[in-house]
């Protein structure tokens, strides 16, 4: 450990802000754009990608550079993000991810969904 791990958020992203991601060793290129669609102070930063999919980081991430030296995380202009139209919501609420458990459960739990390659 690095020293500076700890809980809590460090880091001042909010619901709805558009950022680019960057973590190699987790398949995530450096010009990957995603939304932050929730920050929790127990459980981190939830993002959805262009690919519909949702990740979580927590806050180690943000503040320990031993165990996370290439995460990499930055705001940027909205209009980077560009998510596909898709104007058939039935088939949205069970095609895609979604995070269940906040309240209850001690870790995220995404439930899984068929992927959208775009």
């Amino acid at each position: 450990m690095c020293g500076a791990c700890g809980g809590g958020p460090i880091a001042s992203y909010y619901e709805g802000d558009v950022v680019q991601v960057s973590y190699p060793r987790e398949g995530i290129g450096p010009e990957t754009i995603a939304l932050v669609i929730s920050v929790r102070d127990d459980w981190g930063l939830e993002l959805k990608f262009k690919d519909m999919s949702i990740r979580w980081f927590d806050w180690d991430h943000f503040t320990c550079t031993i165990a996370h030296p290439d995460f990499r995380i930055a705001r940027v202009d909205p209009k980077r993000l560009n998510f596909p139209r898709d104007n058939n919501k039935s088939e949205r609420t069970t095609n895609y991810q979604m995070t269940i458990g906040q309240g209850w459960l001690s870790n995220p739990c995404v439930l899984p969904g068929k992927r959208k390659h775009i």
